[in-house]
């Protein structure tokens, strides 16, 4: 579903997880974006910024020219604050909002084809 959101995309993508797992699909869209010159923000959760999170936005972003955004753990209001919103914006016009995390289970299982 993120993939269909991210293929409109003409100019950029604001994507929000709390665990990015990159997969085949996901990783087309995005890079055929930045392909078209389309500009990537990402903001996922980092075990830097929280101890018990243990997935690795750095290693699904690894080939991809994205901006990495962080939510520092000094910044969050309580101790072991975790990100929890998912969504991805398209050009500030389109947003998919969603319960299911960047994943590839996730697209799998958890949303609608």
């Amino acid at each position: 579903m993120a993939e269909l959101v991210i293929a409109e995309a003409r100019r950029e993508i604001l994507l929000l997880t709390l665990a990015l797992q990159m997969h085949d699909d996901l990783r087309h869209a995005l890079g055929a974006a930045s392909s078209s010159g389309v500009r990537l923000t990402v903001l996922a959760e980092d075990p830097t910024d929280n101890a018990g999170f243990s997935g690795d936005p750095g290693t699904a972003l690894a080939d991809l020219p994205a901006q990495r955004l962080r939510w520092p753990a000094e910044e969050r209001p309580a101790k072991g604050a975790a990100m929890h919103a998912k969504f991805v914006v398209v050009d500030a016009t389109t947003a998919l909002i969603t319960s299911a995390n960047i994943t590839r289970r996730a697209a799998g299982d958890n949303l609608p084809a």
